[in-house]
């Protein structure tokens, strides 16, 4: 498990923890694993009583780095109630906390997980599209990391991904917005915005679930390098690398 103070991370201990899946226990239980984006966990929606005993956890834990496991599990399966606690999470409950190296590497992924929840509710996507905002990490209180700068820019990146990640037709929309905005324009990367477009028609190609069966992270970055190349992503392409240049694909 990554580094923090040791907390207890496993199934709760009551009765009623047998009305957790069989899968969600397995993964509260083992303490070796490591979410990423195509883990398969537990189909959506969760069972009510399996996401309260999660809630409940999830409040009784301090640190991100034992929270994490309950985090993906809500984000990819809990119902709308979970957006607020992870806007929550995003934009007040690290608040001016020191964070362990994992932990401010993990911290932004919270953004890209809300894209699992954008993609069944419109209050997730909203979220999202203001978090793309630069200018939003102004207004809200972050945790202490040795680089703030990189990672206010890294907040950008993920919220853009959540929204691909969601798949809805809106995002799209949006992108498009971004790259039609007159000088200065787009205050962040925009190469970012690219990687993000790419996962938007990744997504609504083949799918997360697919994507969580049949794609490793290679073919993802072959499937990036062949999009790249496409009278699609040219646009795209010409678009950012006007300005800031391309930089690598960014595996997520």
């Amino acid at each position: 498990m990554p580094g923090g103070t040791p907390e207890p991370t496993g199934s709760p201990s009551s009765a009623s923890a047998v009305e957790l899946p069989e899968t969600v226990r397995r993964v509260l239980d083992n303490p070796a694993w490591r979410p990423k984006l195509n883990d398969e966990i537990v189909p959506a929606p969760l069972p009510a009583a399996a996401e309260a005993l999660l809630v409940e956890r999830y409040r009784a834990i301090s640190s991100l780095s034992n929270k994490w496991r309950i985090i993906v599990i809500l984000a990819r399966s809990g119902s709308e109630a979970v957006v607020p606690l992870l806007t929550h999470a995003i934009t007040n409950e690290f608040a001016g906390q020191t964070l362990s190296d994992w932990e401010a590497d993990y911290f932004p992924r919270l953004l890209d997980r809300m894209g699992w929840q954008a993609q069944r509710h419109r209050s997730a996507y909203e979220f999202l599209e203001a978090a793309c905002e630069p200018s939003f990490w102004e207004e809200h209180p972050l945790p202490q990391v040795p680089d703030l700068v990189t990672l206010k820019d890294t907040l950008v990146q993920c919220a853009l991904l959540g929204l691909a990640i969601s798949g809805r037709p809106e995002a799209l929309a949006f992108f498009e917005g971004i790259r039609a905005r007159p000088p200065p324009g787009w205050q962040g990367s925009r190469s970012s915005v690219v990687d993000a477009v790419f996962w938007y028609h990744f997504v609504r190609k083949h799918g997360l679930e697919k994507i969580a069966r049949e794609f490793t992270g290679y073919s993802i970055m072959r499937a990036f390098s062949d999009w790249y190349h496409t009278p699609e992503a040219a646009a795209w392409v010409e678009w950012a690398d006007s300005v800031d240049g391309l930089r690598p694909f960014q595996r997520r």
